[in-house]
């Protein structure tokens, strides 16, 4: 049988059976809301009808144009939606704050992990007691790339962001010397633009005063999207000009490897039986 016909014909069942449950506790739902049966039972089944034939619609558009955009299409079709750019992380965690002082429900929505080089700490560093706030676990773009890549990020690593748009670049090159020093694998996010072109360079350089110029090196671009690009290459080897903003770069430790065409960081430990 079709799996698009027998997951429409599951969905139709569904809504019958919803149909059913709903009709047999109509009578206590009437008396309830102080209604009359017979009208409740028709808003009722004009509800079910409505969701059923979008149901196809629906569907058809998920697939034709991905879950991810019909779903970014439906809420933006509802009160509330406030779209900022890159840069404006700021204006957004404060609109997002503002909007649940005021009663709303708001969902301040990001790629990654909300709280990792994201959202999370501007919206909280506004946010009083008075706002219950649930935070949702992501997948950040370092573990995404990291499981591209094999398993660069099996023993101690650290993350830095190299913009200086925030943090002073003497404090970053400080943090990459650190890494070096301490033979920690690294990640660097926002690791070259246009504006910011020499950066990783820079970074590069001072690794290579600690670590070999065959260190494992993974360049993952778009990760889990459609345009997910993914290159192995070595510290020595690196060409800076193949990365861009959109990329994270996964540098290796002295004990990484590539083993079966696979980024490798062993564990370390000493298993004691």
């Amino acid at each position: 049988m079709n799996p698009l016909a027998l997951l429409v014909a599951g969905a139709f069942f569904m809504e019958f059976l919803d149909g059913t449950i709903i009709v047999t506790a109509l009578p206590r739902m009437a008396a309830a809301l102080g209604t009359d049966p017979v009208d409740l039972h028709i808003g009722i089944t004009a509800y079910l009808l409505t969701v059923a034939v979008f149901i196809l619609p629906g569907g058809w558009a998920a697939d034709r144009y991905g879950a991810r955009a019909v779903f970014t299409t439906v809420v933006a079709g509802q009160r509330g939606v406030l779209r900022l750019g890159l840069g404006q992380e700021q204006e957004r965690a404060n609109s997002a704050v503002l909007e649940a002082q005021r009663g709303h429900a708001v969902a301040l929505i990001g790629s990654g992990d909300s709280g990792v080089y994201a959202m999370a700490s501007p919206a909280l560093e506004a946010a009083g007691d008075d706002i219950d706030v649930v935070g949702v676990p992501g997948i950040t773009a370092a573990l995404a790339a990291s499981n591209l890549l094999g398993a660069p990020l099996g023993h101690d690593h650290a993350s830095i962001s190299l913009s200086d748009l925030h943090t002073p670049w003497p404090a970053i090159e400080a943090r990459v010397r650190a890494v070096a020093e301490g033979d920690l694998v690294v990640t660097f996010y926002n690791p070259r633009s246009r504006g910011r072109d020499w950066q990783l360079a820079k970074a590069v350089a001072m690794l290579l005063e600690r670590r070999p110029a065959t260190t494992p090196v993974g360049i993952v671009t778009d990760a889990s999207r459609s345009t997910e690009t993914v290159v192995l290459t070595t510290l020595g080897e690196l060409d800076v000009q193949q990365v861009t903003m959109l990329a994270c770069v996964v540098v290796g430790s002295s004990q990484s490897r590539i083993v079966a065409g696979r980024f490798v960081t062993p564990r370390g430990y000493t298993w004691h039986t």
